[in-house]
């Protein structure tokens, strides 16, 4: 019932490839991305397609070259979020799952995973070093400073026009 959506899937894969194609963006220094949609959702898409490789228990070649682009989109979106999201699932599933089969497949995903981090953090891939990374980039700042708004007025708050004007440039 989820293969109209595996479709899905791939035609945005697809999309933001031949999207980087025909652009002027380098892959090597910056974020995969795709004309509607950020590379934060980028990767959350290819988390979802990796979990339809991992826990579908029927085998074919779409599947296979889903998983492997699903794979491909997730690190190279830089999406930290949605790799801590796939790690975590797949653990969980690995010490939940029974079935040989399912644990040979999430093993294998699991190193070629390893495999292509290590490669990109050899070639120095910006979209796969910033996984590792722990920089912020100011969202830390952002986040202070509605805290502090919050504090000010927590019954009323401030409104979504006066919040802007209310958070202080990341910059100062």
């Amino acid at each position: 019932r989820l293969k109209p959506f595996a479709i899905g899937l791939g035609v945005v894969f697809a999309t933001s490839f031949v999207y980087f194609l025909f652009s002027t963006h380098d892959l090597i220094q910056l974020r995969l991305t795709h004309p509607y949609m950020t590379s934060t959702t980028l990767g959350l898409a290819g988390a979802i397609g990796v979990w339809f490789f991992l826990f579908n228990t029927y085998m074919s070649i779409p599947r296979i070259l889903l998983g492997i682009f699903s794979l491909g989109i997730l690190l190279f979106s830089g999406s930290r979020g949605a790799l801590v999201a796939l790690i975590i699932s797949t653990l969980l599933a690995f010490l939940i799952e029974n079935k040989h089969v399912q644990r040979l497949v999430i093993s294998v995903s699991i190193a070629l995973g390893i495999a292509l981090f290590a490669l990109g953090q050899h070639f120095e891939i910006n979209s796969l070093q910033r996984l590792t990374s722990l920089y912020t980039t100011d969202r830390d700042i952002i986040w202070s400073d509605t805290f502090s708004i919050i504090r000010q007025a927590p019954l009323s708050g401030v409104g979504n026009y006066l919040l802007g004007r209310s958070l202080a440039p990341t910059s100062d």
